[in-house]
């Protein structure tokens, strides 16, 4: 099955990764007692960028499953869950394994002290069979490099009621509406667990918060419209003069840049609302853009990085562990970091890229390689 290539996401995923590795670096500044950009909320925007992941993974997947319903009349979901499994679980599951064998047997025999943080036969199960985000509810020391898979777990989790969706918005005649209601509702019972007025067990709430879907449920919205008012119509029509307008990406830019450099002090519900609306129009317009834009974000090198991103995400951490024994062994290096602690997320960032390139190329690819049989 053939599927138009949207361009310029790509790079958005390299800024969304970058931001991520931001934010990591300087925590792990921070656990070297190095003050570093502690007012500077571009540093601390991991979150944030996850969260723009899963409103990108929404929009992908629902895009790619109605471009199929358009040209098969259904949804081959064996094909769709073997196509996500080639691109997420080869690299997961390798990262998973030399991520458990250095902080379960490696680091103790050097400290002499364990980082792991859970008990290691249970919290490996869970990892292995996706709920990763259930081990730091169970046991909240779990260490911060592992702990990133969780937003992995996550994904896969809303892999398994995709379908559910999909046979709702297929079947219904406002598709518009019913997925703004999808959206809502879930809005409003994500909310209704975090705000306490639905109760249970502390473990439960605390995975339960982790469940971000309306994210990628406001993607689901977007990808929608892009095929009910974009996809082969009119170019000169209304909304795709819209999306092209200068104006109104300025604006749409403006507001993601406001975002990443400003708390807003508005209950966090609304943070939610505004983020996940403005990360998928700028995702809508990104992609979806003809002509006249200020902001056209389809380049090459970008564009690359962005393909390498879901390395550079899963990636970093490891990096990091050889980074910090080289600050802490070599006096050069220790003294520049110390002077110059930006020197420190450059690095992780330089050679994260080079080790996901590396990845991509002789590990990624030969899976990757294998998705084209399920199209």
């Amino acid at each position: 099955m053939a599927h138009k290539h949207l361009k310029g996401l790509n790079t958005l995923r390299f800024f969304a990764a970058t931001l991520v590795v931001m934010d990591h670096g300087r925590h792990h500044l921070s656990e070297m007692n190095i003050d570093f950009a502690e007012n500077l909320k571009v540093f601390h925007r991991g979150t944030v960028a996850v969260d723009f992941f899963f409103a990108l993974s929404g929009f992908l997947i629902s895009y790619l499953a109605f471009s199929e319903i358009k040209q098969t009349g259904k949804i081959n979901y064996r094909f769709f869950y073997i196509r996500r499994a080639l691109r997420i679980m080869p690299l997961y599951y390798l990262t998973l394994t030399v991520t458990l064998i250095l902080i379960a047997f490696i680091v103790p025999l050097l400290l002499n002290e364990s980082k792991l943080g859970f008990p290691l036969f249970e919290g490996a199960l869970l990892f292995i069979v996706m709920l990763p985000n259930l081990v730091k509810p169970l046991w909240d020391s779990t260490v911060g490099g592992i702990n990133i898979l969780w937003s992995i777990g996550v994904e896969e989790q809303f892999y398994l009621v995709f379908p559910l969706i999909m046979f709702c918005l297929k079947k219904a005649k406002s598709k518009l509406i019913i997925a703004l209601f999808i959206y809502l509702g879930y809005l409003a019972f994500y909310w209704a667990v975090q705000y306490g007025f639905i109760t249970s067990n502390e473990v439960l709430i605390k995975f339960l918060g982790t469940l971000k879907f309306h994210f990628m449920l406001m993607g689901i919205f977007f990808s929608l419209f892009a095929h009910k008012h974009l996809e082969n119509s009119d170019l000169k029509s209304f909304y795709y003069n819209l999306i092209n307008n200068n104006i109104v990406q300025i604006v749409i830019f403006t507001l993601a840049l406001l975002i990443l450099f400003i708390d807003f002090n508005i209950a966090s519900i609304f943070k939610d609302i505004f983020s996940s609306l403005v990360f998928s129009l700028l995702i809508l317009i990104v992609s979806h853009r003809t002509k006249g834009s200020v902001f056209n974000l389809n380049i090459k090198f970008l564009s690359y990085f962005g393909v390498i991103s879901y390395g550079i995400y899963l990636l970093h951490p490891l990096v990091s562990y050889g980074l910090r024994m080289a600050v802490v062994k070599i006096g050069f290096l220790n003294s520049l970091v110390q002077s110059f602690p930006i020197v420190y997320i450059l690095l992780l960032l330089v050679l994260t890229l080079y080790v996901s390139k590396l990845s991509y190329r002789y590990f990624e690819t030969k899976f990757l390689n294998l998705k084209d049989r399920f199209r």
